[in-house]
């Protein structure tokens, strides 16, 4: 019994979260890692690059801001949705660097896990509005819409100004919003698709006991 708990009790961990989190944290440590990890435009060959940009940060602000948010994202999202979760990193990792090369061909370099933060986010806050919506709790519906409201217009300053909203004047850093609104409609796809499935599961469940009464 014992063994057992202790089992349940490491299976609740964020195994992902942390793993990329170590990765991310020796991406950034790794001498000359920017230069061969980044997204870079002008090298497709090099496709390792894809995955690898995510973990590549300009400076330690910008590492503090991206890694701090995704670990606390994954944490909190992990655990419950392991499935959307490793899901929704994996489509996130793959589709922005995809979209900035067709639909962003001026930018060359890219780093930063701002985009996965992005999905992580839209996941939650999508997950969080259908949750409550079924308990009928409006008040954390609205709390929900709320935060993507917020979310959708950190995304349009972002376009409109070319302007951070939460790094400081000082970091090299230089927003990429095409990636967080890529990033955050791969969020909340993945959550749409994970209530669609949950719903499913429910109907066949109560469809097969009907048959076994």
């Amino acid at each position: 019994m014992q063994n057992t708990l202790s089992y349940r009790k490491r299976a609740e961990w964020p195994w992902v979260t942390l793993v990329l989190g170590v990765a991310t944290l020796g991406c950034h440590v790794l001498p000359d890692g920017a230069e061969w990890l980044r997204y870079d435009h002008d090298l497709p060959a090099q496709v390792w690059r894809v995955f690898t940009c995510h973990g590549v940060h300009w400076d330690k602000e910008h590492l503090v801001w991206s890694l701090g948010t995704f670990v606390a994202l994954g944490i909190v999202c992990e655990p419950g949705h392991r499935r959307a979760f490793r899901g929704c990193v994996g489509l996130a990792a793959l589709a922005i660097p995809a979209v900035l090369w067709f639909a962003q061909s001026d930018l060359r370099l890219y780093g930063g896990l701002s985009g996965i933060d992005a999905a992580l986010f839209g996941f939650l806050a999508v997950a969080l509005l259908r949750k409550k919506a079924r308990q009928r709790a409006w008040g954390w519906v609205a709390g929900g819409v709320g935060l993507l409201t917020a979310f959708g217009a950190k995304i349009v300053y972002e376009f409109l100004t070319g302007d951070t909203v939460f790094v400081g004047e000082a970091s090299a850093l230089l927003p990429v919003p095409l990636a967080h609104a890529v990033g955050g409609a791969v969020g909340i796809a993945v959550a749409c698709l994970e209530g669609a499935d949950t719903r499913a599961a429910v109907k066949l469940t109560a469809t097969s006991r009907a048959f076994q009464a």
